[in-house]
């Protein structure tokens, strides 16, 4: 199964130019380390150390609204209501220093070919300062103290573009249109290299 099953082959089509616009490369703030989220969840830097790579391959996705907002995060992840689209995968992740504090910071390739309208409106957002997100993670334990639960064992499962995240500093902070010539983009190889992973264990409820 390829996350681009059942895109037709437009290039094919008499009369239409094709585009050069392949996908975008958007990087976000995923967590805020050492720092006591909305939720009271603390993420210490010797945690996301050890774990910051897990976010690679999982999905980045969105419930939109009828305006292709964002709304929230899935309340049953990884399992996916059947309004949620997977927009993209995330590809990197690094420490960053950013308003005086350190990030996880991720890079997600998003799926613009596929979703256009979708992600002109993510980027309208991103453009306006108001694309945040919310990941998705699972723990082993956590220890209570007085500034919140610090989460131990941590794994992050992907991540969802929202309305309104648990993250104080959860935003989006480029956005980066990658673009192929012609001939060097060739869409069945493009789904061949794509075949199901960072999918696997995401299901849709109907």
């Amino acid at each position: 199964m390829s996350f681009l099953e059942g895109i037709e082959r437009i290039d094919e089509l008499d009369g239409y130019e094709r585009s050069t616009e392949d996908y975008v490369l958007l990087t976000l703030i995923l967590v805020t380390l050492d720092y006591s989220n909305l939720n009271g969840a603390i993420f210490t830097k010797e945690e996301v150390m050890k774990t910051k790579d897990t976010i690679i391959d999982t999905p980045l996705y969105v419930i939109p609204d009828i305006f292709e907002a964002p709304t929230e995060h899935s309340k049953t992840f990884p399992k996916l209501e059947k309004q949620s689209v997977i927009v993209g995968h995330h590809t990197a992740s690094k420490i960053i220093q950013n308003d005086g504090k350190e990030h996880l910071e991720v890079t997600a390739k998003l799926y613009k070919s596929r979703y256009p309208e979708l992600v002109a409106s993510l980027h309208e957002m991103h453009l306006s300062g108001q694309l945040f997100c919310s990941m998705e993670c699972s723990y082993n334990s956590e220890e209570q103290t007085i500034n919140g639960r610090i989460l131990k064992g941590i794994k992050f499962i992907g991540n969802a573009l929202v309305e309104e995240p648990a993250g104080q500093y959860s935003k989006s902070l480029s956005w980066e249109v990658a673009r192929k010539s012609n001939t060097e983009l060739n869409l069945p190889e493009v789904a061949s290299n794509y075949e199901i992973n960072y999918l696997e264990g995401i299901e849709n409820l109907n």
